[in-house]
């Protein structure tokens, strides 16, 4: 009936939804501390070294992990390996670009944003390097040594973020702890995954090559997916940037509960042949659709509340994150529809919404965010949001059809 193995659907959907669950409860109480005892301007500095972390992850080979995941699935586990090396040697350019913009605020008298920026130019493509024993697992699909580890990283991560916010509550201290926790805890289950799976030697040459060209294909993408923040930190201040993260902060978690069927599917669509994904990828795409409208639709109600009881400070936020809602049906209609293409290396089409759905977003942004505030923020992002989803459905789809 839903032509897929729902066994095996429901087993990955219950360890990857545990997993978000627990991360999610992990986080509120983090961001509810935060925005409790933090001043906004500090909670809203705290955000943009986020965004700036965020900003230096995307110069690494981010793609790496996609490209591990899907040659793993094939058997080739030594690509986990070969993949590290080439991103600690890659690091080596997030860690200057990083630099010298510590460099800069430090010349312009920002020491704040200065010793931030030279601690996530440190640590922050370490993080981004060993993350890919996630990739492993997923590869393996093996979901619940995925659920397990995240759980111990989870525990370490928002308890040590948690007694800094409580203890010494600044902008620098949290940030300063956020990447060297990170990055400690990323490599050591890094370690525990090559001596708990042994992984083979057996390699795919072509796996970094493709890793190399999903990592330029994000890099973009991922540096204009924080212009937001960057925008409305310039544009509007910290204060309305710590409005603007906790209106999106909930919905895109909600869109993430439904992200489980793309990270599920993506090991099980690398091994069926072209023609079978195009014959099934609109059907799935439509029942992913409908369980993220009825998610959206039960936002809508408990946000209000949801706000009030978390966030007592922004209940100004709410007009907003309601109006942001939609993103948790759009979130979760493109990661599936981009883990068909990844799966299959639809590598042009994957190149061309990389780069168009960027391209649209930032000129909606800056066009939008002048004239109408936050409010002109959060339409630019839905509405590209939804440009880059028919984009994707009509690459799959033209596929579909040239191949008949």
């Amino acid at each position: 009936m839903f032509k897929t193995d729902m066994r095996y659907l429901a087993k990955a959907g219950a360890w990857n939804n545990l997993d978000l669950i627990v991360s999610s409860i992990f986080s509120l109480a983090l961001y509810s501390i935060l925005a409790r005892i933090l001043p906004q301007e500090v909670y809203g500095n705290y955000q943009y070294f986020v965004s700036l972390a965020s900003l230096v992850t995307a110069t690494c080979l981010t793609g790496m992990n996609g490209a591990v995941t899907q040659s793993v699935a094939r058997g080739n586990e030594g690509d986990l390996r070969a993949s590290i090396i080439v991103q600690l040697k890659w690091n080596i350019v997030p860690f200057l670009l990083a630099s010298g913009g510590a460099m800069y605020y430090f010349m312009n008298g920002n020491h704040l944003l200065a010793i931030g920026l030279e601690f996530i130019a440190m640590l922050a493509p370490l993080s981004n390097t060993y993350n890919t024993y996630s990739a492993f697992l997923r590869g393996k699909r093996d979901f619940k040594a995925t659920f397990l580890y995240n759980l111990g990283y989870n525990i370490l991560y928002y308890s040590v973020l948690t007694t800094v916010a409580l203890t010494f509550p600044s902008a620098l201290a949290l940030i300063s702890v956020n990447m060297l926790v990170s990055a400690a805890a990323m490599f050591l289950l890094y370690r525990r995954t090559v001596r708990s799976f042994k992984p083979n030697q057996t390699t795919d040459r072509s796996a970094i090559s493709y890793g190399k060209h999903l990592s330029l294909m994000d890099a973009f993408g991922s540096l204009i997916a924080q212009t937001d923040s960057l925008l409305v930190f310039h544009f509007l201040g910290p204060i309305q940037l710590a409005i603007y993260s906790l209106t999106t902060l909930i919905p895109e978690r909600a869109g993430g509960f439904l992200n489980f069927i793309g990270t599920a599917a993506l090991p099980k669509l690398a091994n069926r042949t072209r023609e079978e994904v195009r014959s099934t990828i609109l059907g799935k795409v439509l029942r992913v659709a409908i369980a993220g409208v009825v998610i959206t639709t039960l936002y809508v109600f408990l946000a209000p509340p949801f706000f009030r009881i978390f966030f007592p400070k922004y209940i100004d936020a709410i007009p907003y994150t309601l109006l942001y809602s939609p993103a948790i049906l759009l979130l979760a209609v493109s990661n599936f529809s981009y883990s068909a293409m990844l799966a299959q290396r639809l590598q042009n089409e994957l190149y061309a919404t990389k780069f168009i759905y960027p391209a649209v977003l930032i000129l909606l942004q800056i066009t939008l965010i002048t004239r109408y505030g936050l409010i002109g923020m959060i339409a630019a992002r839905l509405t590209a949001d939804t440009i880059n989803i028919g984009l994707s459905l009509f690459f799959l789809k033209r596929r579909k059809e040239s191949a008949q």
